[in-house]
């Protein structure tokens, strides 16, 4: 296998392993009413100093839109499980509270998540899971570093046409 296989193979692999993952949650959650991403919202939420927190500083804090954030809080808000509260000193801002509902399923669904990840994880030592999670954080912090970096987009153009200038035969004099 070659290094380029070989990479490509492990981008298909988090992806497949990804894809999966959602699957297997998204069909737990859903007897309890929820979504993997509602449930995503609301354990960020859920016993921390973050309930309370401006909608738009939690956007930013799961690194999603606002726009998305906000379509998934409109359906917390309507399941019962979240409440939107206009901040005292910036009136177009709003906080977010859980609900005493919301509180009860994020308990569930909680213990059912780490259920569901042991699973996953099994069969994996210790010392491999807390390899496995460094790698990913340096991989996602790679990931960042690309997304975020006009500087890199610069870097790879500029490859591209070294790589094409290199390619082109010389023109004849």
């Amino acid at each position: 296998m070659t290094d380029q296989s070989r990479s490509l193979r492990a981008g298909y692999l988090l992806h497949d392993v990804s894809r999966l993952r959602r699957n297997v949650l998204d069909q737990a959650m859903r007897p309890h009413g929820i979504t993997r991403a509602q449930w995503w919202i609301l354990s960020n939420l859920y016993g921390s100093e973050r309930e309370g927190i401006i909608q738009s500083d939690l956007a930013r804090l799961l690194e999603i839109s606002r726009v998305a954030l906000g379509e998934a809080i409109d359906r917390l808000e309507a399941s019962g499980y979240l409440r939107r509260v206009p901040d005292k000193v910036d009136r177009r801002a709003n906080r977010l509270l859980i609900t005493s509902e919301g509180r009860e399923v994020v308990g569930k669904v909680q213990i059912l998540s780490e259920s569901i990840e042991e699973k996953i994880l099994a069969g994996i030592s210790l010392k491999d899971r807390t390899v496995l999670e460094k790698l990913l954080v340096r991989l996602k912090r790679n990931l960042q570093t690309l997304e975020g970096a006009d500087e890199a987009d610069e870097q790879i153009a500029v490859s591209k046409d070294e790589l094409t200038a290199t390619r082109r035969p010389k023109a004849a004099p």
